[in-house]
């Protein structure tokens, strides 16, 4: 999730001296033309509470191919 923040937005989701109640910015307002699919993805793959994230890489594999722009491996 935080290679992929960086990647759409060519910035890192939080500083080095990140408080416990950082809010992460807004994925969407830092890259208007990236896919829906992807940012729903990355956004997910940051939420502060764990059981909110994907329960394995697999999982995350398959929201990155939700919006069909994935290549097949």
């Amino acid at each position: 999730g935080l290679v992929g923040f960086q990647m759409l937005t060519g910035r890192k989701p939080f500083g080095a001296d990140r408080a416990a109640d950082a809010t992460l910015p807004a994925v969407r307002t830092l890259a208007p033309g990236a896919p829906e699919a992807l940012v729903a993805a990355v956004e997910r793959a940051l939420r502060p509470a764990p059981a909110e994230r994907f329960p394995d890489a697999g999982a995350f594999a398959d929201a990155l191919d939700a919006d069909g722009r994935m290549p097949a491996p």
